[in-house]
């Protein structure tokens, strides 16, 4: 009996204790880690929040013609002439334009996991040096993902980003294609295999020079064809990508319907005329030695335009010739790039870019942009990085050529 009674009695004694303490109870709109690294979930929802970016400032010195005129990403489509009224020698500039920021989230649903993605920096217009250097945000990414289904703007199904080399400059090799646009993607995943089909935002961008400027050399000055491209239908585009042990494989191409009016502005000589466009990219990225790199790229494309990029180009798909007839422009692009780790802190990337587009003014008026990047990356510490890149370029255009030096040097700070 007495130990029965003890027993009872412990477990009162437990009871009157347990009533003591305070009971934590965390409140219905406490803050929780998300279900992805470097989340957390957006109170009163099952979705987890991300938000970061960078913060990256360069400095440049032109050893040629100036960042004024080629820009603060490297457009070595841009180069004037040697001996244009605007060459100049010599030019430094220090921005932090291509800081940018994001948010993401990630949401269960009975459809799949619903991903979104925003994203912006600040190489929009406007801008003031005299005052404030104020540059204007611009979007970036935009869109929503469920299971294969990517409906937004976000970069091109043409686009290879395995394959692009880390350039200091912004802009990187010429030759790479580089587009964002608004789309619906589909991805269909096989194991190591995907094949992605889209229906992109179209864009038609040409040329058109005066009769006498056409001829047998070529060269003239060009001018876009402003407000006569009629985007009738989307573009279409479809890629296989295949990863293996250590070498990624990647094969795109796009379609194109490129029509041509101006609405009878430049009657009697309307411009009324279509196309078709077409253009075709293969990439390889290839493990060599220790985590060394090798990137091989390759395009083509008649018509192909925008998608065969030239950064800071000044050509488009078609050029407008003298019987007001449109001709498609065909493009060759090779990049070739290499990555180097010097040790978990140190690594360099060599890039060579070329890009040849035939005819863009008239019968064998052709223009050939080079560029070379060298560059070598320090790790200063978790999430912070600065780099030194050499960057030459030169543009061939008839008798138009010239070439021009950047030295890049940049600090990003990751968030």
């Amino acid at each position: 009996m007495k130990a029965q009674i003890d027993t009872l009695q412990a477990q009162v004694d437990q009871l009157s204790k347990a009533q003591t303490q305070p009971v934590l109870i965390a409140p219905a709109q406490a803050v929780q880690a998300g279900d992805k690294p470097r989340t957390w979930k957006i109170p009163g929802t099952d979705t987890s929040l991300q938000i970061g970016g960078y913060v990256k400032g360069d400095l440049t010195y032109d050893f040629g013609p100036s960042n004024q005129i080629i820009g603060d990403s490297f457009g070595a489509s841009a180069i004037p002439s040697a001996g244009a009224t605007r060459h100049r020698d010599g030019s430094f500039r220090a921005h932090a334009r291509q800081s940018r920021v994001w948010i993401r989230t990630w949401t269960p649903s009975p459809l799949g996991e619903i991903e979104t993605h925003i994203q912006g920096d600040f190489f929009g217009g406007g801008g003031n040096e005299i005052f404030s250097n104020s540059s204007a945000f611009r979007l970036r990414h935009a869109y929503g993902r469920v299971g294969g289904l990517l409906v937004g703007q976000t970069w091109t199904n043409f686009m290879a980003l395995a394959s692009y080399p880390d350039t200091v400059d912004f802009f990187g090799p010429t030759g790479m294609p580089f587009l964002r646009q608004g789309q619906i993607r589909y991805t269909f995943n096989s194991g190591p295999m995907k094949i992605s089909v889209s229906a992109e935002n179209p864009e038609l961008r040409g040329t058109s020079v005066a009769a006498s400027a056409l001829g047998a050399g070529g060269g003239g000055s060009a001018s876009t064809a402003a407000n006569v491209g009629l985007d009738k239908a989307p573009d279409l585009t479809a890629a296989v990508k295949y990863s293996g042990e250590g070498y990624t494989l990647r094969l795109a191409g796009v379609l194109r319907a490129l029509k041509v009016d101006d609405g009878g502005a430049n009657a009697p000589a309307k411009v009324n005329d279509s196309d078709v466009g077409y253009g075709l990219h293969a990439s390889a990225t290839v493990n060599t030695f220790g985590d060394d790199t090798l990137m091989l790229n390759f395009g083509y494309g008649d018509g192909g335009g925008r998608y065969m990029h030239i950064p800071g180009g000044i050509f488009g798909a078609v050029n407008i010739n003298a019987a007001n007839n449109i001709n498609t422009i065909k493009t060759w692009a090779t990049v070739i790039g290499y990555e180097h780790h010097w040790n978990s802190d140190f690594k360099s990337v060599v890039a060579w870019g070329h890009t040849n587009m035939d005819d863009v003014l008239g019968p064998k008026s052709n223009f050939q942009v080079d560029t070379i990047h060298g560059n070598l990356w320090w790790n200063l510490a978790p999430r912070k990085r600065a780099g030194l890149e050499v960057v030459y370029g030169r543009n061939e255009l008839a008798a138009a050529n010239n070439d021009t030096v950047r030295l890049n040097a940049a600090i990003q700070f990751f968030f």
